[in-house]
């Protein structure tokens, strides 16, 4: 792109997001309600901490932590006594819970007091035009403080090949408090979660005992964005509830086999889980592109309801897919706990197992509780746009 080109994308950029209209729509609002600096700071740092997955979600659980906070949050931050954090433990963001936004008021009421608030301390390490430095002082500073392990996982570090998009859209918050730039930001960040770096994960397969001829490497696919944006999902999940369910070290990777879906087990003592190429090129065959399945049928239901969402009605049906994939196959990991094993449902020539039935039924039973919490929110956002 030459520079012409780069600013007439700019100026069109800048015509379609400043603008109050927009600002209706998106996460944006959230600091934009505020006025006095700090709360400005604190509600952008927030509410893009959060800013993974559904849109509208974003917007109404960062306005469930503002009204938390009782929409002061600098005040709250400063001022809070301990039995007013109880209020904050039901708080639930995807992978973000009460403990992780308890530990986050904490560390910043540490910065605000200690070490003269956000913009002071991301200001301090900026070397030139890069805020790499920034960012990872900034993160050892905000964890300096007793916190739970966990919640590290919430602000990245570009220092060990992150991204830190979420973090980079705070500080275009705090630094410049100018709509432009924020809106821009909440534009291209949004709907990403946390990038894996899949060369450094596949090493740490490869050391955790699993064979290289195994993973399937889906840098070079076609479909690489597809494969990585399931990917990042799922390593973030099994990541988080492996803790919760202490079934530790747990992996998950793409299986390079023809012979089944997806399998789990406890293999050289590190549990993992695994889908299979043709299953992922399958499920991206069929509802890979808006239009390629839906389209095909007479229902004006399926049209109608395709007209008033963002997404399109395949991706719906593919992350209810995989969404009952990958918890199916997890809970086989707490079934067998401890145990050497290896689930699927390939058939053998072995005798029918009553047991394995049971649990098969057990974890399809986990795999649709998943997929329903995920349409009955789905539905309820809509409902509340309609």
């Amino acid at each position: 792109m030459t520079d012409t080109e780069l600013k007439a994308f700019l100026n069109e950029k800048v015509e379609l997001y400043n603008n109050p209209d927009f600002i209706e729509s998106d996460p944006i609002q959230i600091p934009h309600a505020f006025s006095i600096k700090e709360d400005i700071e604190i509600a952008g740092f927030l509410s893009s901490i959060i800013a993974w997955g559904n849109r509208k979600m974003i917007i109404n659980n960062s306005k469930k932590m503002m009204e938390l906070m009782g929409n002061s949050p600098y005040d709250f931050i400063m001022t809070h006594q301990d039995y007013q954090l109880e209020r904050l433990e039901n708080f639930v963001h995807r992978t973000f819970n009460g403990q992780d936004f308890i530990s986050f008021i904490k560390a910043l009421q540490n910065i605000y007091a200690n070490h003269s608030g956000l913009e002071a301390v991301f200001l301090k390490n900026q070397k030139g035009d890069s805020m790499q430095e920034s960012i990872h002082e900034f993160k050892k500073i905000f964890f300096e403080i007793e916190h739970l392990q966990r919640t590290q996982k919430h602000i990245s570090d570009p220092l060990n090949n992150s991204a830190a998009k979420r973090i980079n859209m705070s500080m275009k918050v705090i630094k410049e408090v100018t709509l432009t730039l924020i809106i821009t930001t909440f534009v291209y960040n949004r709907f990403f979660m946390e990038e894996v770096n899949f060369a450094d994960y596949k090493k740490k397969l490869i050391a955790a005992g699993v064979s290289e001829d195994d993973i399937y490497d889906f840098r070079n696919d076609r479909i690489k964005s597809f494969y990585q944006r399931y990917f990042d999902w799922c390593v973030d999940n099994v990541d988080d509830y492996s803790k919760t369910f202490q079934v530790e070290p747990s992996y998950f990777y793409y299986w390079n086999t023809h012979k089944i879906n997806a399998e789990a087990g406890l293999i050289n003592g590190k549990y993992i889980i695994r889908f299979s190429k043709p299953y992922m090129e399958a499920l991206h065959k069929k509802l890979g592109t808006k239009g390629q399945f839906f389209d095909k049928t007479n229902w004006t239901g399926f049209h109608h309801l395709q007209n008033i969402l963002n997404d399109s009605l395949e991706f719906l049906m593919f992350q209810a897919s995989t969404i009952f994939t990958f918890y199916h196959e997890f809970a086989h990991l707490v079934q067998m706990k401890g145990k050497v094993f290896k689930m699927s449902e390939h058939p053998t020539q072995g005798n029918f197992s009553f047991q394995n039935h049971v649990y098969e039924y057990d974890a399809d039973l986990n795999g649709c509780q998943f997929v329903s919490m995920y349409i009955q929110q789905f539905y309820s956002e809509l409902l509340t746009k309609e």
